[in-house]
């Protein structure tokens, strides 16, 4: 059996890390451009979308954040952390949360680990230090990821309950 036999491409999902996820924002449906310039490039084929470390427009002083997310038409699950500032920009975790704040899709869903930092989600470290929460924080992604995907890809209620019941109680104080 071949690997393009065993692909549903009735259940695709996309997701991206920062700019990985801008591009997963795109594809949900959040909005290019300006003004009567704007346009979509919404890929109706992807079911859902995971965005770890959102990228916040960073021209909604000139335009409504709605008039940029409202478009986006699929379950997105968005994380992010409390110290998940810009490692190019000079903006902090709270901005990210825009994505999450003006979306217009379904079942929008949001994490924010407590000391989670911008790259906790790329399994490197790249420019930052050692995160001691960092186990502990890719063990938090992965779960929620795969209950994320569960429900959204294969339609598991088992998963969803919990996505939307139990995650709250089992991050305690970590998101």
């Amino acid at each position: 059996m071949e690997c393009a036999d065993l692909m549903d491409f009735d259940r695709m999902g996309m997701s991206g890390h920062s700019f990985g996820a801008m591009t997963t924002q795109i594809m949900a449906g959040q909005m290019r451009g300006f003004g009567r310039r704007q346009y979509s490039l919404h890929e109706p084929r992807f079911k859902a979308g995971i965005l770890y470390s959102p990228v916040p427009n960073r021209h909604k002083k000139t335009q409504p954040a709605e008039d940029f997310y409202g478009q986006i038409k699929i379950p997105l699950m968005i994380m992010t952390g409390t110290d998940d500032g810009s490692p190019l920009e000079n903006f902090g975790y709270e901005e990210r949360l825009e994505v999450f704040e003006h979306s217009g899709g379904p079942d929008q869903f949001l994490l924010v680990l407590k000391d989670g930092d911008h790259m906790v989600y790329n399994g490197s470290r790249g420019k930052l230090e050692e995160n001691p929460k960092r186990s502990l924080h890719e063990e938090i992604i992965k779960l929620i990821s795969l209950a994320f995907w569960e429900t959204y890809l294969k339609k598991d209620d088992t998963a969803k309950n919990w996505l939307n019941h139990a995650t709250p109680q089992w991050l305690g104080a970590e998101g």
